[in-house]
């Protein structure tokens, strides 16, 4: 499996039923949630961003969202056997080390989610916090290495004395000194394939990749899967949020809302290996 369900809900993009809501946000995720559960996916990546834009509400919606997923979770694990779903916090966070300790609090003690996604710039000493409590906890950090934006390049191309760049150096630091520590993996954007495939030489297979970029953002993603090498075994997460959970025709009912998202995950699916 590799497919992670993106969940990033924008207020002028909501299809209309569920704007009366007490909680959109929440209706909305809720209902992708609930026709994607049952499919061959990862997890979930809700992006932090969008429900702070909504102060106190968004804040209390993004908690009933990672509460309504583990309660599914825990419901599917009494029943039988399976895979535990994921819940990784696009936040990308990163501070010293005091400041890092209260996000720490807040993604792993007050949303109780899995993974989050951080920042290196501040250096491995910033986040020892998130480092360790990840290996006491079994949590996984996701740190930046070269990301999907068009602007990425600007710093993370630089190349440094010892001839490497500025992504590969972070590549190798996060493997060699850091993923010993703490559950580490790193974003890799799927719209760069070429540094995808070089940062998995540098890393191995074990490392996880989280590699967002497919669908709104151009990635093709049967060559994000092979530069990832997921055909190969490697440990490859495909974030895709927008081209799921905003279909191109005009929603008018909560049931085509939900056939609509489980046709779109269903088409990316068919590239899972077998």
């Amino acid at each position: 499996m590799f497919l992670i369900v993106g969940l990033d809900p924008v207020k002028e993009r909501l299809p209309k039923i569920f704007l009366k809501a007490k909680y959109p946000f929440f209706e909305f995720c809720k209902a992708v949630v609930d026709v994607t559960f049952d499919l061959p996916i990862v997890g979930y990546k809700p992006n932090s961003a969008f429900f702070e834009g909504e102060g106190e509400r968004g804040v209390r919606e993004l908690k009933m969202l990672v509460d309504y997923i583990d309660k599914k979770r825990k419901a599917k694990s009494e029943k039988r056997k399976a895979n535990r779903l994921l819940v990784i916090l696009d936040a990308k966070r990163g501070d010293i080390g005091s400041t890092n300790f209260g996000y720490l609090k807040y993604a792993f003690e007050y949303l109780k989610v899995d993974g989050i996604t951080l920042h290196p710039y501040l250096g491995r000493e910033s986040l020892n916090e998130f480092l360790y409590y990840s290996k006491e906890n079994n949590k996984l950090l996701f740190i930046l290495c070269k990301t999907s934006n068009p602007g990425a390049g600007e710093f993370q191309d630089l190349e440094l004395k010892e001839g490497l760049k500025l992504y590969e150096k972070i590549a190798l630091q996060v493997k060699k000194e850091w993923s010993g520590v703490g559950n580490c993996g790193l974003v890799v954007g799927a719209t760069y394939p070429g540094d995808l495939k070089r940062v998995r030489e540098l890393v191995g297979n074990e490392l996880p990749i989280l590699a967002p970029g497919v669908g709104a953002q151009g990635g093709d993603l049967e060559k994000v899967l092979e530069a990832g090498g997921y055909y190969r075994g490697a440990k490859l997460f495909v974030p895709i949020s927008r081209a799921i959970i905003y279909p191109d025709d005009k929603i008018n009912s909560l049931e085509e809302f939900k056939a609509k998202v489980r046709e779109k995950t269903k088409s990316f699916l068919k590239f899972c290996k077998n």
